[in-house]
């Protein structure tokens, strides 16, 4: 929508072209968790189509833009957008299988939780990248804090106390284990953006 042929003729311009497509490209994940919520999984595979086709648009026109005459600073800028694409990439396929097996069932309630949690922390990351503010990015840090921990305790829980099938039991510590592959993920998209925040000030 933002970027093209054209875009690369005002080179200054570029990366926050490539920003706004890259906000695209996060509420195209937002909405996996929206289908897996609603129950309309059927939305995921065009969806996930559309985000795979974006993203490398993306990723094509920073390495034609880094291929320009352009400035230290703005090539910078450009290598710092490859590094949060690439991780949105790897965000975007494990959201996708996050979202996926909830949809297979298991414990409504516990998936609930899974789902709700990690999309509060996608919303924040949204935010972060928006707002480039301070406040946005302390609240990303915070939640994205390690939860292995916790998520192992509610693996034990579950596969201790619940009485479900062995399919759902595993379907849900698949989920807990791709949640927590998500957070990291969002951990270091947080932590690249706290590195452009440094770049900012200086």
């Amino acid at each position: 929508m933002y970027i093209g042929a054209q875009a690369l003729l005002a080179p200054e311009a570029a990366p926050d072209l490539v920003e706004l497509e890259q906000m695209r490209l996060v509420r195209a994940i937002e909405s996996y968790l929206e289908a897996a919520r609603n129950g309309t999984g059927s939305a995921l595979k065009p969806l996930h189509a559309a985000a795979v086709t974006l993203g490398l648009e993306i990723a094509r026109f920073l390495e034609s833009l880094l291929r320009q005459p352009i400035s230290s600073e703005l090539a910078a800028r450009a290598i710092s957008l490859q590094r949060k694409q690439e991780t949105l990439r790897a965000l975007e396929e494990n959201i996708l299988l996050f979202a996926e097996t909830l949809e297979q069932g298991g414990d409504r309630e516990l998936s609930g939780r899974l789902l709700e949690s990690l999309d509060t922390i996608l919303l924040t990351m949204a935010d972060a990248l928006q707002s480039k503010e301070a406040m946005d990015l302390e609240m990303l840090m915070v939640l994205t804090d390690d939860r292995g921990a916790s998520m192992e305790r509610l693996r034990n829980r579950y596969g201790m106390e619940q009485s479900a099938d062995a399919h759902d039991i595993a379907a849900l510590h698949y989920a807990t284990t791709l949640f927590e592959r998500n957070v990291w993920l969002l951990r270091q998209l947080a932590l690249w953006l706290r590195e452009d925040m440094k770049l900012a000030v200086v």
